[in-house]
């Protein structure tokens, strides 16, 4: 079984997606948790959902969160590195290693010194602009 983003399940078949389903089921019955009706939609094969795209493909980024990194300028102070980590945790699904990839912007954070936007974050944060570009598809 495949459960994704906060509930969402996905099967390579119909026969699949009811045991599936089942199984969701008797976990939530097991644990006594409910659903919200006006919050659950079932046998939708895509659509806007917490911010990713679901299609018959898989689980995509919402180009519009790409397109918001990408129309970014270099950071310039300690305000714009906390927008731009902030756009990118919520695409962190789709970046590989983001974590170790961002440590040194990270730290410019975590810095009481002076703000200094070195070579090197300029290096990933065009690095992950180019990523973003075409992102992966969670499957």
């Amino acid at each position: 079984m495949e459960v994704y983003v906060d509930g969402v399940v996905k099967s390579d078949s119909c026969e699949q997606h009811v045991l599936n389903l089942r199984e969701v089921f008797q976990a939530l019955c097991k644990h006594r948790m409910y659903l919200n009706t006006d919050k659950c939609a079932f046998g939708v094969e895509g659509g806007k959902f917490l911010g990713f795209i679901i299609t018959h493909e898989g689980i995509e980024v919402n180009p519009e969160k790409c397109k918001a990194i990408a129309k970014m300028q270099s950071p310039n102070s300690i305000k714009e590195i906390q927008r731009l980590v902030r756009r990118l945790t919520g695409l962190s699904w789709f970046v590989p290693k983001l974590v170790e990839r961002t440590k040194p912007i990270v730290q410019l954070l975590k810095k009481a010194s002076r703000f200094e936007w070195t070579t090197e974050c300029e290096q990933i944060f065009l690095q992950l602009k180019a990523f973003l570009a075409s992102p992966p598809v969670i499957k």
